[in-house]
């Protein structure tokens, strides 16, 4: 059995090196690319569970590139699609939820915000392959018709309350609970 693939993106060495040794523990293959040229000769290559990426980058806008892998048929079409940028601002949120990306990760990242996004793509990839369309983003919690309905209030209240407001640790939480219910 492979490793998932996590495609990291990202222009600043520093910030690369970072996400490197604090996924070291992961059992996910890593690669790194500094630049849009880079991550899409990547994305020609191999299939990808995970697209971790910057908005910022020095030959274009990481943004495009998300909206890209939103296309049926595109590479790694079916990734777990996090943006990865400091400031975003309500706008570019908003385009970026249009576009089905999971989750905006914001620099300065902490570890633990870092590790519960990633753990929760890892739990999204095993129960299914990368060439399936991603369905919601991860403040969607996953439903089935026996299940409540999951409103944003209802999701919002949960995080507030169990979570100390921490929606990426919600989000691996109720990735991990979703891939028990099919066991």
């Amino acid at each position: 059995m492979s490793l998932p693939r996590l495609l990291l993106i990202e222009d600043d060495a520093s910030i690369r090196r970072f996400v490197t040794l604090a996924l070291e523990d992961q059992a996910l293959d890593l690669v790194e690319a500094p630049t849009l040229a880079a991550a899409m000769h990547a994305l020609r290559g191999a299939a990808f569970d995970v697209v971790l990426c910057d908005l910022m980058l020095p030959d274009g806008s990481g943004l495009d590139l998300l909206r890209e892998l939103a296309t049926p048929g595109a590479p790694s079409a079916g990734a777990w699609r996090v943006a990865f940028s400091a400031g975003v601002s309500a706008s570019v949120r908003q385009q970026l939820q249009q576009i089905g990306v999971h989750q905006v990760l914001g620099k300065p990242v902490s570890l633990a915000d870092l590790s519960a996004c990633v753990a929760a793509a890892l739990a999204r990839a095993a129960q299914s392959p990368s060439t399936t369309a991603p369905d919601r983003p991860t403040d969607s919690a996953p439903t089935d018709s026996t299940a409540p309905e999951h409103t944003p209030d209802t999701r919002q209240h949960a995080i507030a309350e169990f979570f100390g407001g921490d929606a990426g640790l919600y989000a691996a939480f109720s990735a991990q609970c979703a891939q028990q219910f099919a066991h």
